[in-house]
């Protein structure tokens, strides 16, 4: 056998044992073979899966890449880098017994009803599989979990599992009504109401733990060098990484404030961004006007050649779902293997009909004209969605499977500065103030990148961290606290940052090699050809010449 062909038996083997391990992550993507499935995560499991991950790397690092070509090389990569981030997320972030969240993945059941994948009966019945095995999740967690968790960690624990009682009771039974099948019904109720009764267990579990919570979360230096390497292949300094991101922060925050004091000289910023945040559509028409301000981006994109798009289906504006409604706004697109590829909404969160009029007034002000455009930019063309569509053409199962935070963040995240303050989307109709409403969006997932490691690693407090958002970002007190307690639990959130900045390095590295054979249009192309991995990974494909520098 060939190195090339042990290499490609070995990518598919580990693709293979992702998905039986990871039932859940394989069904959401749109392999409905393990509809009704869960990881297993008891200790013992745990233990079989960390003891295979460690002898697939010792397997695969016997591989001799020289006799590989560069895509064989990119697919034993990407399983690589699979590998150690399971092993990190298990044995040195011990999330099993630190993040009761990962069990939440576990026992969601909206992909059941939110696609139609296949007929409702049928979905259904994969449904109350999944539902009997909650119960059993649940058990792991309450074995795995330590007495003491962070309290941040703890409070949003509470919520996302007391939402699942609230889905189960509510929305996904109204889903499924339809169902013209008594004996499946009878068995969707039983399952439901054991998995309520678990679940109500587990809180009353969780609630017991809050006379031990600790104020405690940052997981040190160390971990966290470990944690950009395991999660986005940056083997850079910490101290590096965090002077880059400060740079960017004072780069985007002087442009701000020279925009406002070349076009509102003599106005606060703050009462400016306030004024704009008044200039939004109602609840009624929110949904209809974002329709048509997709199709002028979408059509910017084709007629400046930004990049290509590869189908004529549209992503859907919809409201969103009841029992999803923790975001203003953001995409669900189908999976890589979904065959439903009509079945990509971009969910706006309108505000509740039930709310006083004025609640339902500062609801809509995070929709000004401005803000909405851009977070559409992110969210749409060219940003997840336009991703997504090239992710269902990349080379290889490993390539449409396995995917870094950075690159699929910092994308969306690039597409705001790229579309609006580089290519100029907008300019004429908006003005300056869509740039603004950009920058205002940068400053978040700036502060983010520098709070994150400061949390973690240099002793920032919450009210700290809340107290940079307010003054770098411009945010309002409440807002800004509850990105700092964000931080707390989601130390990787410097991803939407990192990777922008990691995306505009390569270009420029691109454009250099290309030279006056430069294409904006082609290097895009190229940039989303590949799936979404580390950009490590992606350098050798795009560059003729990586010299391996990610910033």
């Amino acid at each position: 056998m060939s190195e090339a062909d042990k290499c490609a038996a070995l990518v598919e083997e580990f693709t293979t044992e992702f998905f039986a391990a990871n039932p859940v992550s394989a069904a959401a993507s749109g392999l409905h073979q393990y509809d009704g499935q869960v990881a297993d995560l008891s200790r013992e499991g745990i233990e079989r899966r960390l003891a295979y991950l460690h002898e697939f790397l010792q397997r695969a690092a016997a591989v001799d890449e020289n006799q590989l070509d560069r895509l064989g090389r990119y697919d034993l990569g990407l399983v690589k880098f699979s590998a150690g981030q399971q092993i990190f997320q298990m044995a040195d972030m011990d999330a099993a017994a630190t993040m009761p969240m990962i069990y939440n993945w576990q026992i969601g059941v909206s992909n059941y009803v939110k696609r139609n994948y296949a007929p409702l009966p049928e979905r259904v019945a994969g449904l109350v599989q999944h539902l009997k095995a909650i119960p059993g999740v649940l058990d792991a967690a309450r074995a795995n979990l330590k007495p003491a968790l962070s309290r941040p960690v703890l409070t949003t624990a509470l919520g996302m599992f007391g939402g699942q009682v609230h889905y189960l009771q509510g929305e996904l039974t109204e889903q499924v009504m339809a169902v013209n099948d008594k004996e499946l019904m009878k068995q969707f109720d039983l399952a439901r109401d054991n998995a309520v009764m678990a679940l109500k267990d587990f809180l009353t579990f969780l609630h017991r733990m809050e006379k031990n919570v600790s104020d405690d979360f940052a997981i040190g230096r160390d971990r966290y060098q470990k944690l950009l390497w395991a999660y986005e292949m940056v083997d850079l300094p910490l101290d590096e990484v965090l002077a880059i991101g400060e740079a960017d922060l004072a780069r985007n925050k002087a442009r701000l404030l020279e925009l406002a004091s070349l076009h509102f000289a003599g106005h606060d910023l703050r009462t400016v961004v306030a004024e704009m945040g008044r200039e939004h559509t109602s609840s009624e028409r929110l949904i209809e006007e974002t329709r048509a301000s997709l199709e002028r981006i979408r059509q910017f994109l084709l007629d400046e050649q930004i990049v290509s798009v590869p189908s004529e289906v549209r992503a859907l504006v919809e409201e969103t779902p009841p029992y999803m409604r923790w975001a203003f706004a953001f995409m669900s697109s189908p999976g890589p293997f979904e065959q439903v590829a009509d079945q990509a909404f971009y969910y706006l969160t309108l505000p509740d009909p039930s709310w006083p009029p004025e609640k339902q007034d500062e609801w809509l002000t995070k929709f000004d004209r401005y803000t909405l455009d851009d977070i559409s930019v992110h969210e749409t063309y060219p940003g997840h969605y336009v991703n997504f569509l090239h992710m269902k053409n990349a080379p290889s199962r490993a390539s449409k499977v396995f995917r870094a935070t950075t690159y699929v963040e910092g994308w969306a995240h690039y597409c705001e500065q790229m579309m609006i303050a580089e290519a100029g989307y907008g300019k004429a109709e908006f003005g300056v103030k869509l740039e603004i409403a950009q920058l205002l969006e940068a400053l978040v997932r700036n502060v983010r990148y520098v709070n994150a490691i400061n949390m973690h690693v240099n002793g920032l407090s919450v009210d700290e961290a809340t107290s940079r958002f307010v003054a770098d970002a411009y945010m309002e007190e409440a807002t800004g606290r509850a990105e700092a307690v964000r931080g707390t639990f989601d130390p990787g959130y410097f991803a939407y940052n990192l990777g922008k900045l990691m995306i505009l390095k390569l270009r420029a590295d691109y454009q250099q090699e290309q030279g006056d054979s430069y294409d904006r249009k082609g290097f895009h192309d190229r940039f989303l050809s590949f799936g979404s991995p580390p950009i490590k990974l992606l350098r050798p494909l795009v560059l003729a010449h990586d010299d391996g520098k990610l910033l």
